[in-house]
């Protein structure tokens, strides 16, 4: 806590008189650059008789002195001695009275009046030491203070942590603080946040990307750096090479020693928590495989209830499911893919056999797989589908990961782009499995509704009728023109020209080998038998 000119002259037991006064209490935010009238603290007392003291003060300084140097100043080399400790940055002067002459020299006044120095008069019976003790009293009962107040914030940074974890020791901190305080895992991602401080729109990098900056270099650091009208902190986590992550305090105000050991207890706090919840997810591993049986199972909302106590999210459907060969991933790489699945992104990854499976909601995909790019992982993310489809969406993912270039990821969409006859075409014929999941994947929508359903019925009655609109149309109990709308309503859906004898083929080959079709073959034309002519 700084201690000001006035506060000093208002002790009674010193019985200062101030002749030239302050601007007063110092306004909240001001500075001299601001305001040259307002106060600034006082550093310490140094009493001289030099004619010239500046070389032995510094700026903050009290000058106190009993004028044996002024012997023979006129009005001029009052000036100019004023003048000299305003230049050195000297807050205010104490003349002391009686010691070489009665009362303080008027011109001496003047000179601080017009220069706007600050004049005190000590009284004989006030020793300058009584001064300086003083302040020096003020600045150990502020530092006591401070101190205190850092042993009571970091008491209630413990505390809330046993009572709401990691995230009520971050709203501790900063209410503590005044500040606003980010917690960030390895990837910088947002793990806590608290608090708000003051900041334009405009004013400089954001705290996630400071952090974002400090754990890529991969050593310990704590940086400083302007944001907004404050300053912005940020620590990294753990030691050099493995950072669980990093605290980013930001304040409108610089942090002394005692606000720095409450960041640091709070660094402590998350540090712990991050290696924690490290150690936590690697032993979750084999809970995980478990869950994600029971998720092909079917039993979805008992996984979630399971889910939710180990900090995971399921996503929601339609989910995508991108699967990534282990022996592609860093054991970094892998740790940053697996603790991605927090609350806070509904994600849930799971080693299965030499691969990891990682289930997204359909949107999460597309950034999913940009990432994955970025970082050169070959991968193969399947179509979107639900829970009831999860088998067939990791086969899918897998089968687009087999055909997935190095360094790069490949939806299973972009296999069904050409149809089944694309495929044989490009002289890539798909096998059973396959083709199974390719027609599904394409059908898949049109199988969710009750209308699609009665498209691919129609399609199928209409496609054994040879596309012969009549007979069809009496097998399904519909007028011929109600069974066209329902076909070339299916052709848009499917993007298909079902009058074209190509998309005819594509569409049979799509129902049969999804299983939509009745007569999977076609049927066999008998062989004509030969008539012997009668001899």
């Amino acid at each position: 806590m700084a201690t000001f000119l006035h506060e000093i002259v208002a002790l009674p037991e010193l019985g200062l008189t101030l002749l030239v006064p302050t601007a007063g209490p110092p306004r909240v935010g001001a500075t001299v650059a601001d305001d040259g009238s307002a106060p600034r603290a006082i550093e310490w007392a140094h009493g001289s008789d030099l004619d010239d003291p500046t070389p032995f003060l510094s700026p903050g300084h009290l000058l106190l002195t009993t004028g044996r140097q002024f012997d023979g100043y006129d009005a001029a080399d009052y000036r100019r001695y004023v003048g000299r400790l305003v230049e050195a940055g000297v807050v205010g002067l104490g003349f002391g009275t009686e010691v070489v002459r009665a009362g303080t020299p008027p011109e001496l006044v003047a000179a601080c009046t017009t220069a706007g120095l600050p004049l005190v008069e000590i009284p004989y019976r006030t020793p300058f030491i009584a001064v300086a003790r003083a302040i020096a009293d003020r600045e150990a009962a502020a530092a006591r203070e401070r101190v205190e107040w850092a042993l009571a914030a970091q008491d209630a940074l413990t505390r809330a942590v046993g009572r709401g974890g990691l995230s009520a020791a971050v709203a501790a901190a900063a209410e503590a603080l005044t500040a606003e305080i980010w917690v960030f895992d390895a990837d910088a991602g947002v793990l806590e946040h608290a608090g708000r401080a003051a900041r334009e729109a405009d004013a400089g990098r954001s705290a996630a990307e400071v952090a974002a900056e400090v754990l890529g270099r991969g050593r310990r650091a704590r940086i400083r750096e302007p944001f907004g009208e404050g300053t912005l902190l940020v620590q990294t986590l753990g030691a050099s090479g493995r950072h669980p992550g990093a605290v980013a305090v930001a304040r409108g105000e610089q942090l002394d020693a005692p606000a720095e050991s409450v960041v640091s207890t709070l660094a402590a706090l998350a540090e712990l928590a991050l290696e924690h919840a490290d150690d936590l997810r690697t032993g979750h591993r084999s809970i995980l495989q478990q869950l994600f049986e029971l998720l092909r199972e079917g039993r979805f909302d008992a996984v979630r209830r399971a889910a939710e106590v180990l900090g995971i999210e399921l996503p929601s459907e339609p989910l995508t499911v991108v699967a990534v060969p282990l022996t592609s991933l860093t054991p970094a790489f892998r740790d940053r893919l697996e603790r991605r699945s927090s609350p806070a992104r509904a994600r849930f990854a799971v080693a299965r056999g030499a691969h990891l499976i990682v289930l997204v909601d359909a949107e999460t995909a597309t950034t999913e797989r940009r990432m994955l790019d970025e970082t050169r992982v070959p991968a193969g993310a399947s179509a979107p589908g639900g829970w009831d489809e999860l088998d067939g969406l990791v086969a899918q993912s897998l089968r687009a990961l087999d055909r997935a270039a190095p360094g790069r990821s490949v939806g299973f969409d972009e296999l069904t782009g050409d149809g089944l006859l694309g495929l044989l075409g490009a002289g890539s014929a798909p096998g059973t499995a396959t083709a199974r999941e390719l027609a599904r994947a394409r059908l898949a929508p049109l199988r969710r509704t009750a209308e699609g359903r009665e498209q691919l019925h129609a399609a199928d009655v209409w496609l054994r009728h040879n596309g012969h609109w009549d007979p069809a149309a009496r097998e399904l109990g519909l007028h011929r023109h109600s069974l066209r709308l329902r076909i070339e309503t299916l052709g848009a859906t499917l993007g298909l020209a079902l009058d074209t004898f190509p998309a005819r083929a594509e569409l049979w080959a799509l129902l049969a080998a999804s299983g939509s079709s009745s007569a999977t073959a076609p049927p066999r034309i008998r062989p004509a038998t030969s008539r012997r002519e009668p001899t």
